[in-house]
């Protein structure tokens, strides 16, 4: 059986889960990486034209989109976006910046 990484989501009824991962992965991607928002709302254009439309492609637009969020909130505080200068070394072996 699969845990959940950080969010633990339940749905009723059908739900296309492809479409559902790729809204998510869209979601999130879109609000890390602003530069690439248009190759990553074509990707997703692909995945939901790959989905019929109907009530499982409306619950997985809503389930990624959730989750999506959900995610985001959670790493919202978690210290990745800061930045932590490394001079380098001029010790053998180790980093040390070019040009």
């Amino acid at each position: 059986m699969r845990r959940p990484y950080a969010v633990k989501q339940t749905v009723a009824g059908p739900v296309d889960t492809a479409l559902a991962l790729a809204k998510a992965a869209h979601t999130v991607l879109w609000e890390m990486f602003p530069g690439q928002r248009a190759y990553i709302d074509e990707a997703l254009a692909v995945a939901e034209a790959a989905s019929a439309p109907g009530a499982a492609h409306d619950a997985a637009l809503a389930l990624g989109t959730s989750i999506a969020t959900s995610v985001i909130a959670i790493r919202a505080d978690d210290g990745s976006g800061a930045f932590t200068p490394y001079a380098g070394s001029a010790d053998l072996g180790k980093w040390r910046p070019t040009g």
